[in-house]
């Protein structure tokens, strides 16, 4: 592990290669190690995959009171440090609210945009009262069982009825996270606003990765979305919820690489 501070902020991070950056953000309860297996088998040799914990998690200590654009800028930060003036994003779930606010602020940096499971859409009232019950219920009762409850029930059940041992794997992270990480979190998904127009405007290619089962974001929510931008490609994962880097790792890896070779084709 190594860990960069930026701004005051300690960031906890790792890279596999060389090559072009890809900057990976993982979702809300995780951590950089939800990309471990997922990227392992992946052979490329024109990138470099730098995984990252969001405030909160992982190896990045909580940021205060931090918003999404917060974030956001903190990475554009972290990655001068690193030396990129450009790169792919890819954000899964909340990791692809803060790669939308990334895009937002410096969209000329941005070479790719991937979003695993998440959308431009801002919260709805309905969506944002959940979070403030989720703020209640840590309150109240403590952050483990919310950790244990809200990822259970991100897997399609076929898929958990024989891999079991990666969700205890994630509730075990999960819950050594500090409480008030997590409901900083919730706050900032709740207060992010709509950036629709990011994607309308965004002049680079957009990538969206949608599970045909999904039940934290409609499927029909993230279609809504793929015709917004200039240049799109749309992938539905079959029997998959909303953790295609495990459900479907195969064939998302094979959708990742595509991209990162479109991209990549030389303009005439």
């Amino acid at each position: 592990m190594e860990q960069l501070t930026v701004n005051g902020q300690p960031i906890g991070y790792e890279t596999i290669g060389k090559g072009r950056p890809v900057l990976l953000l993982h979702g809300f309860c995780e951590d950089r190690s939800v990309w471990d297996e997922f990227l392992e088998p992946l052979e490329d040799e024109d990138h470099q995959f730098i995984l990252a914990d969001l405030p909160g998690f992982g190896d990045s200590p909580l940021l205060e009171n931090a918003s999404i654009d917060q974030m956001a800028a903190i990475f554009w930060g972290f990655l001068d440090k690193l030396g990129h003036k450009e790169v792919v994003l890819l954000g899964h779930s909340m990791g692809g609210y803060v790669s939308l606010a990334m895009a937002e602020q410096q969209p000329e940096r941005v070479n790719g945009l991937i979003l695993f499971h998440s959308h431009a859409l801002a919260d709805s009232a309905d969506k944002k009262a959940g979070r403030e019950k989720g703020i209640e219920f840590i309150n109240r009762n403590g952050h483990q069982l919310y950790v244990k409850q809200l990822l259970g029930d991100l897997f399609y059940p076929l898929y958990l009825s024989s891999h079991r041992y990666i969700l205890d794997r994630l509730i075990y992270k999960g819950s050594n996270f500090a409480p008030e990480g997590i409901i900083n979190a919730l706050e900032a998904m709740r207060d992010r606003p709509d950036r629709t127009d990011v994607l309308k405007t965004i002049p680079c290619p957009v990538q969206f990765i949608i599970g045909a089962e999904e039940t934290v974001i409609p499927t029909e929510v993230s279609m809504e979305q793929t015709h917004l931008p200039a240049i799109s490609s749309i992938d539905i994962l079959p029997k998959c919820n909303h953790m295609g880097m495990f459900e479907a790792a195969k064939q998302s890896r094979k959708i990742l690489k595509r991209f990162l070779e479109f991209i990549n084709q030389p303009t005439t």
